[in-house]
Formats: structure tokens, sequence, C-alpha cells
């Protein structure tokens, strides 16, 4: 655990809080991707299922007042009746696939509801090339005359100031989003809570109008990897953060080593000097205790010679009284 005790530093706790909040952070990111992914594929699935469905009248799925809900959008409805010409609308605005400008004729549908006068529908009859110039009235194409019945797909109305209508130009009744309850206020009509992109037309129209545009699907591929971009950027800090910690602990681990052998070398230094000195003290004794014994020695030897090869003088003395 000592080799731990770097993670106590400032420096490492404060890195290690970057990190959490860095990873936590990446964490949500990339649920929330996720999460975008999943309501993208619950809507295509949903979206799927109404372009697919039957059409139905449009009286069932479309009310006055109440908002188309999202989960409707793209239902086909079909509506019997007469279009009032006099209060068309133009969508200002408006390129087709080409990029080439243009506008959309937006029409009220005055609908026969059980053989009664019902709500008006306004219709998207679909687009027409122009310069969108609010003096420079464009000659919208009449649509079929008398009881016609339509197609089209139900679409929820837009907001906002660009949906006001305008009646200030020359081209009449201009608008630069649709919004139903917008051009029903301007013309003082009752009208459903929705608009409808036109399928088709029943007797059909002396001149067909571009279609607007279709539904494009959820890109799901592009939440995904967003998805992954981010939890991938966690996992890459987290384990930089225990790279950095491994090797911070490696570096102090070796430090440490490097520590130890040096006082080892140390301590094995001074036993060294000692030792040296405990054997330069015991060979000066020897030497000493050489030198005393071989003064001794000659000295024996002299007193042996001196008094007739023996130094004990009553030996001496008896030698001398045998003679």
């Amino acid at each position: 655990m000592r080799s731990f005790r770097f993670l106590l530093s400032r420096r490492w706790i404060l890195f290690a809080l970057a990190v959490a909040v860095l990873g936590y952070g990446t964490w949500w990111l990339g649920n929330w991707q996720l999460g975008k992914l999943h309501h993208t594929q619950r809507q295509d699935v949903v979206l799927r299922a109404n372009l697919a469905a039957p059409p139905v009248p449009v009286q069932q799925l479309l009310k006055v007042g109440t908002p188309l809900g999202s989960h409707q959008e793209w239902r086909r409805v079909t509506a019997t009746g007469s279009y009032d010409t006099e209060d068309a609308v133009t969508l200002l605005y408006q390129t087709n696939d080409d990029s080439v400008s243009g506008i959309h004729e937006l029409m009220p549908f005055d609908t026969v509801v059980d053989g009664k006068p019902g709500p008006v529908l306004i219709v998207d009859r679909g687009w027409l090339a122009s310069d969108n110039q609010i003096n420079a009235p464009v000659q919208l194409p009449a649509p079929p005359s008398g009881t016609v019945t339509i197609t089209g797909w139900a679409r929820i109305n837009a907001s906002g100031s660009s949906t006001d209508v305008d009646d200030s130009g020359a081209a009449g009744l201009t608008t630069r989003s649709i919004s139903s309850t917008a051009i029903g206020a301007a013309i003082h009509q009752p009208v459903y809570d929705a608009f409808v992109n036109l399928q088709s037309e029943s007797p059909r129209p002396a001149k067909v109008l571009g279609r607007p545009d279709m539904p494009s699907f959820g890109d799901k591929a592009m939440y995904f990897f967003y998805w992954l971009q981010w939890w991938f950027f966690g996992v890459l800090a987290l384990f930089g953060f225990f790279f950095l910690l491994w090797d911070e602990r490696r570096s102090t681990m070796t430090t440490t080593e490097g520590e130890l052998t040096d006082t080892a070398l140390e301590h094995l230094a001074v036993k060294d000097v000692r030792k040296r000195r405990r054997d330069a003290r015991n060979a000066r004794k020897q030497a000493l205790h050489a030198a005393y014994q071989a003064a001794h020695q000659a000295d024996a030897e002299h007193r042996t010679k001196a008094f007739g090869g023996t130094s004990n003088p009553h030996l001496r003395e008896q030698a001398a009284g045998k003679e």
C-alpha cells in the first residue's frame, strides 16, 4: 500500500475528480444519443405503419381545435367536397429536388360530411416554379371544379411567426409555413387543425403540380456512431488514468528500490571497513604475541648457555659438588 501513497497527493486527487467528471459526462452524452437513436427507431416504425395504412375519412382523423398527434402524422385521409379558389394561399420560398425556386399552392377545400357542409380542409396541392416575388403574382393552376374526392397525407401544423398570412402584396394571400389555423383565421372559416399533402384528385386536374416531398426516415447511423464516440471517449479517459497511475507507481517503486540498494551498499561498505579494521587489530596482536614469544625464547637460550646449560641455580650447585 505504501506504493500507492502518491494517490493522496493534491495533484492525483484533482486528476481523479476530472476523470470522474469527464467519464460521467461522456456516459450521459452517450445515453442521450442512444435515446435519440431509440426515439428515431420508434418514429420510423410508426411512420412506416402510417404510410402503409389504408386511407380513412378525414373526419375520423382530423378535428377542429384539436391538433393532430405526432403518432398520426402521414396517415392518409380521404375527403369529398369542392375547392374554394377565391381564398387560395401561396406558400413562398419552396425549392424542388433540383433546387429550383418555386411555390406551393394551398387551397381551402370545403368538405362534405354525411351530406352536410363540414370544416374547411387546407390542401397543399403541390409545387410550381416561380421567382417568389410578392408583387409579381403567379397564375395558380385551377383545381378540378365541382365535387371532388381527394386523398392525401395528414400533416401537423407548423408554428411560429413564419405561419403568419400576409395579404399586402399583389400575389394575394401568402405565407412561409403552413398552419391551417392561421389560414382559417385569415379567411374566416372553421378549419381542421391540420393540413393535407395531396396525393390524388378525382376528377384529375388539367395541370398536375409537383407533389410535395415525402417524409425521410431518421438518420439512425449518425446517432449510433455518436453514441459509440462518446462512450469511446469515456473508456479512453479511464484507460489513460489507470495507465498513468501504473506508470507513476512503477516509477515510485523503481526509485524506492534504488534508494534501498544504495543504503544496502553503504551498509556493506561500512561492514567491510569495520572488518578490515578488526583484521588489522588482530594482525597487530598476533605480531606482538609472536615477537614476545621470540624474545622469551631468545632469553631462555641465553640463560642456558650462561649457567652451564641450565638456568636453575640449584642444579648448577649440584653439578659443581659432584665434580
